[in-house]
């Protein structure tokens, strides 16, 4: 199950946010192991001090799995933050989605087709094996045009067997 960071009212303390999500995702991990599911919580575009904010909840939610997207972590950012998200929260990752953009905005492109501030796709592939990542992958790239989902399968298989 896909959950989404979605802050708190910016008048709380930011120790009472995480205490909130903490109790929710508690409760919402220990349902959901009851019936065999597990809760992920996917890291959201553009937010630079939302890692912190992971951390926090993730401390206080031990049963709680990181959805790693790693085209929300290139938008409006200095450079992509999927390599701190693996330095933090690798042990909790359960599944990653991938799809390219210009760094501005979640566009949802073809695997390597923005010429500047694209994903670096290639460091990306190495450092999810280098944290030992060997899961499932959903490729998001949302076009009526097949093709170029063709194409961002064959280049993710490409660059995953080193080629």
């Amino acid at each position: 199950l896909t959950t989404h960071y979605a802050g708190y009212p910016g008048f709380w303390p930011e120790a009472a946010g995480y205490e909130l999500y903490g109790q929710l995702y508690q409760r919402l991990c220990g349902d959901g192991a009851k019936r065999g599911v597990k809760v992920a919580m996917e890291n959201q575009p553009g937010n630079t001090h939302q890692l912190k904010a992971y951390r926090e909840i993730f401390a206080r939610s031990p049963d709680l799995y990181l959805l790693l997207d790693i085209g929300h972590a290139n938008i409006n950012v200095q450079r992509n933050l999927a390599r701190e998200y693996l330095f933090a929260l690798a042990d909790r990752l359960a599944h990653v989605h991938v799809s390219d953009n210009d760094g501005a905005a979640d566009q949802h492109l073809p695997l390597g087709t923005p010429s500047k501030r694209g994903v670096s796709w290639r460091k990306v592939v190495a450092d999810l094996k280098s944290f030992g990542y060997d899961g499932t992958v959903t490729i998001e790239v949302f076009s009526t045009d097949r093709g170029y989902r063709r194409d961002s399968l064959a280049r993710w298989k490409a660059w995953w067997n080193g080629k």
